[in-house]
C-alpha cells in the first residue's frame, strides 16, 4: 500500500521546486540568452539540474505510488519527464540546449498545473 505522506511530501516538493523554477527564469526569453556568456550557460546548467531532480522526483513518486499514481493524469506525458531526467544524468554533454529552453517554457508550467491539481486530490479524504 502506498505511503500516502511519503507521496504528500513529494508533490509538495515538486510543487515548491516547479513553482522556483518558473519564477527564476521567468525573465529568461529566448535560449541564445542562455547561450550567450558564462552567466547564461551557468544558468543552462542550472535548469538542467532542476530538470534532472524533477525528473527523479516523478520516478519516486511512480515507484511509492506503485505506479498508480502517474496513470491517473495522462495529460502529463510522464515517461519523457523520466527519460529528459536519465538524458541529463547521463548523456550530459549531448543535451540541447533549445530542447531544454522549450521544455523550460512550454512543459514546466502544465507540469506545475498537473501536481498542484494532484495535491489537492492526494489531500482528499477517501471515500
Amino acid at each position: 500500500m502506498p505511503d500516502k505522506t511519503i507521496i504528500a511530501d513529494k508533490l509538495q516538493n515538486m510543487d515548491e521546486f516547479l513553482q522556483l523554477l518558473i519564477d527564476g527564469t521567468a525573465n529568461i526569453n529566448s535560449v541564445d540568452e542562455l547561450l550567450a556568456d558564462a552567466e547564461g550557460m551557468l544558468k543552462l546548467k542550472g535548469i538542467c539540474m532542476s530538470l534532472l531532480v524533477i525528473g527523479e522526483e516523478v520516478k519516486s513518486l511512480d515507484k511509492h505510488s506503485e505506479k498508480k499514481l502517474l496513470p491517473k493524469y495522462p495529460q502529463i506525458p510522464w515517461s519523457a519527464v523520466m527519460k529528459t531526467r536519465d538524458i541529463i544524468a547521463h548523456h550530459y554533454f549531448d543535451v540541447d540546449a533549445e530542447r531544454v529552453f522549450n521544455t523550460l517554457k512550454d512543459d514546466i508550467p502544465p507540469l506545475l498545473a498537473v501536481v498542484k491539481q494532484m495535491r489537492v486530490d492526494w489531500e482528499k479524504p477517501s471515500p
